[in-house]
């Protein structure tokens, strides 16, 4: 349990630094890391993944905070059993979820600053990183784990 709270906090403590950082820095101009390919830009993000749910503020509250919370009972109730490698992509997940809220109760949108424009693909921020990587990584291990597979 003191494992998956310490991920968490730490995910949310950089994130939400990172957000300070580009509300006060990112807000003036691009900074560019690999021209043409890879900047860093600040945007406010008053929706969902890709735009959608634009200015459905409550609901990508609410949805975020249940899931953060069935993911803190799970670990709870399974925290003598639970193995490491589900325990590590549950907390990003649930870190990257619950900063992301962070930043729409403090700002009222998520601030984004990660932008790949070599494939044209929207700005995104650390948060959704943690919670990408650690679906696709739940995903894998319910996937291939003999664990899953002897259940």
């Amino acid at each position: 349990m003191f494992c998956y709270l310490g991920i968490v906090l730490s995910i949310v403590f950089f994130t939400r630094l990172l957000a300070y950082w580009g509300i006060t820095v990112l807000k003036a101009g691009d900074i560019t890391l690999i021209p043409q390919i890879l900047y860093l830009s600040y945007v406010e993000n008053r929706g969902a993944a890709f735009g959608i749910f634009q200015d459905a503020k409550v609901f990508l509250i609410v949805v975020p905070v249940i899931l953060f919370l069935a993911i803190t009972y799970y670990v709870v109730s399974r925290r003598k059993h639970l193995k490491l490698s589900l325990l590590l992509p549950l907390s990003m997940v649930a870190g990257g979820g619950i900063s992301n809220v962070a930043d729409r109760l403090s700002f009222g949108y998520v601030v984004d600053y990660i932008d790949v424009r070599v494939i044209r693909y929207p700005v995104f921020n650390l948060a959704d990183i943690c919670v990408v990587l650690g679906v696709f990584w739940i995903a894998g291990y319910i996937l291939f784990s003999k664990d899953t597979k002897q259940q």
